[in-house]
Protein backbone atom coordinates (compact mmCIF):
# COMPACT_ATOMS: atom_id res chain seq x y z
CA UNK A 1 0.00 0.00 0.00
CA UNK A 2 1.11 3.29 -1.10
CA UNK A 3 1.22 6.47 1.64
CA UNK A 4 -2.35 7.64 0.55
CA UNK A 5 -3.86 4.05 0.98
CA UNK A 6 -2.50 3.52 4.21
CA UNK A 7 -3.90 7.53 5.44
CA UNK A 8 -6.96 6.98 3.85
CA UNK A 9 -7.75 3.87 5.76
CA UNK A 10 -6.45 4.97 8.93
CA UNK A 11 -9.01 7.94 8.59
CA UNK A 12 -11.61 5.60 7.54
CA UNK A 13 -10.56 3.30 10.44
CA UNK A 14 -10.54 5.94 13.09
CA UNK A 15 -14.49 7.32 11.94
CA UNK A 16 -15.69 3.70 12.23
CA UNK A 17 -14.40 3.90 15.88
CA UNK A 18 -15.42 7.04 16.27
CA UNK A 19 -19.21 6.11 14.96
CA UNK A 20 -19.33 2.97 17.33
CA UNK A 21 -18.45 4.95 20.41
CA UNK A 22 -21.16 7.18 19.88
CA UNK A 23 -23.67 4.53 19.37
CA UNK A 24 -22.24 2.72 22.37
CA UNK A 25 -22.62 5.92 24.45
CA UNK A 26 -26.36 6.82 23.37
CA UNK A 27 -28.66 6.12 26.00
CA UNK A 28 -30.42 2.63 25.81
CA UNK A 29 -34.53 3.19 24.87
CA UNK A 30 -36.30 2.23 27.95
CA UNK A 31 -39.36 0.40 27.91
CA UNK A 32 -42.15 2.11 29.53
CA UNK A 33 -40.58 5.95 29.42
CA UNK A 34 -43.43 7.14 27.62
CA UNK A 35 -42.95 10.69 29.07
CA UNK A 36 -39.41 10.47 27.67
CA UNK A 37 -37.56 12.01 30.75
CA UNK A 38 -35.11 8.94 31.79
CA UNK A 39 -36.84 7.47 34.56
CA UNK A 40 -40.09 5.22 35.04
CA UNK A 41 -42.58 7.57 37.13
CA UNK A 42 -46.52 6.78 38.16
CA UNK A 43 -47.00 9.63 34.88
CA UNK A 44 -45.40 7.13 32.50
CA UNK A 45 -48.24 4.89 34.01
CA UNK A 46 -50.87 7.43 33.99
CA UNK A 47 -49.65 7.96 30.00
CA UNK A 48 -49.94 4.37 29.75
CA UNK A 49 -53.59 3.79 30.75
CA UNK A 50 -54.84 6.79 29.02
CA UNK A 51 -53.92 5.43 25.86
CA UNK A 52 -55.20 2.06 26.53
CA UNK A 53 -58.46 3.96 27.22
CA UNK A 54 -58.31 5.63 23.71
CA UNK A 55 -56.16 9.06 24.31
CA UNK A 56 -54.35 9.59 20.71
CA UNK A 57 -50.51 9.47 21.25
CA UNK A 58 -49.97 13.32 20.60
CA UNK A 59 -51.91 14.57 22.99
CA UNK A 60 -50.52 12.15 25.80
CA UNK A 61 -46.96 12.27 24.89
CA UNK A 62 -44.12 13.70 23.31
CA UNK A 63 -42.87 11.01 21.29
CA UNK A 64 -43.53 10.07 17.92
CA UNK A 65 -45.91 7.51 17.30
CA UNK A 66 -43.34 4.29 16.23
CA UNK A 67 -41.25 5.02 19.38
CA UNK A 68 -44.24 5.04 21.33
CA UNK A 69 -45.33 1.86 20.65
CA UNK A 70 -42.33 0.58 20.54
CA UNK A 71 -42.37 1.77 24.74
CA UNK A 72 -45.51 0.99 25.62
CA UNK A 73 -45.08 -2.54 24.67
CA UNK A 74 -43.77 -3.24 28.14
CA UNK A 75 -44.08 -6.96 27.93
CA UNK A 76 -43.27 -7.14 24.29
CA UNK A 77 -46.01 -9.56 23.50
CA UNK A 78 -47.36 -7.08 20.55
CA UNK A 79 -49.82 -5.59 22.32
CA UNK A 80 -50.22 -2.85 24.12
CA UNK A 81 -52.65 -4.14 27.11
CA UNK A 82 -52.91 -4.06 30.74
CA UNK A 83 -50.48 -6.83 31.25
CA UNK A 84 -48.09 -4.04 29.77
CA UNK A 85 -49.54 -1.45 32.90
CA UNK A 86 -48.53 -4.19 34.84
CA UNK A 87 -45.09 -5.28 33.19
CA UNK A 88 -44.21 -1.00 34.22
CA UNK A 89 -45.45 -1.26 37.36
CA UNK A 90 -43.29 -4.21 38.07
CA UNK A 91 -40.33 -2.52 36.25
CA UNK A 92 -40.75 0.17 38.43
CA UNK A 93 -40.71 -1.57 41.66
CA UNK A 94 -37.77 -3.56 40.42
CA UNK A 95 -39.30 -6.84 40.25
Amino acid sequence: MNKTAVAVATVAGIVGVLILVSKAGAEPVRLGDLDNDGVLTDNDITILEKYILGFPIEDISPLPEEEFLYRADVNQDGVIDMGDVNALERLMLGI
